[in-house]
């Protein structure tokens, strides 16, 4: 039985050829699945009980009478760090790629679930936790499914150009913020175990380490804007 998390907004829907509008919801079940549901029925659902395939990826399914298919993926735990940007290093070198995110559902849990189209390519991500470990599960979707979901993230989006650096043996995202969040600069590093991440030296042009405060995490720079006292 599935338990409603909250109401995330009305939406439009088309029934026997007419406009209505119902609620869209964020559930769990007993297993801890998630699932958004319109009207009561579901329209994505995510477990961690779904069946694999052989290479471990959850099989996954966006539901509707037009994209009812499934999809796989994997189910990562992230261990990553977040840095604000003291310098700017030199990009020349370096090509960015253009990223936009908005959000269909954020809980006080950390349990978030996003939209995204980065690039061309489009998908539909489910992140759990918060802190330096958090799971996140990502699945691709269609160019129709991006568009269907995305006007329900009014209000609640990120713009940001994203450059992969190296620095050493680690692998730096550095994140340059556009529209209202302009200024913000983010780099992240992900790292394979805890220990790993302790040991990190971060390079003199990063700025304080906000891993662990809230108002860095994307959903909430998409829902609140810039912390008010940000500093690097």
């Amino acid at each position: 039985m599935a338990t409603p998390l909250g109401l995330i907004r009305q939406v439009p829907y088309i029934e026997n050829g007419e406009r209505r509008d119902g609620p869209l919801r964020m559930a769990t079940d007993r297993h801890g699945g998630l699932s958004l549901r319109l009207m009561g029925l579901p329209m994505v659902r995510c477990s961690p009980r779904s069946p694999t395939d052989r290479h471990g990826g959850l099989s996954l399914r966006v539901m509707g009478r037009s994209a009812d298919r499934p999809l796989t993926t994997t189910m990562n735990k992230e261990i990553e760090r977040k840095f604000c940007v003291r310098e700017m290093p030199n990009l020349t070198a370096h090509s960015g790629v253009a990223i936009a995110q908005g959000y269909l559902a954020v809980d006080a849990t950390g349990t978030e679930i996003r939209v995204r189209r980065k690039g061309g390519q489009f998908y539909q991500t489910v992140k759990m936790g918060a802190g330096i470990k958090r799971t996140e599960v990502e699945m691709a979707l269609s160019r129709a499914q991006f568009d269907l979901l995305w006007p329900l993230t009014a209000g609640r989006r990120v713009e940001k150009v994203r450059y992969v650096l190296a620095e050493g043996k680690w692998t730096i995202e550095l994140d340059v913020y556009r529209g209202r969040l302009k200024g913000l600069v983010v780099a992240e590093v992900e790292f394979a175990n805890l220990a790993e991440s302790a040991r990190f030296v971060p390079p003199p042009w990063f700025g304080r380490d906000v891993t662990d405060d809230d108002r860095y995490k994307n959903a909430n720079l998409a829902q609140r804007g810039l912390p008010d006292d940000r500093t690097r």
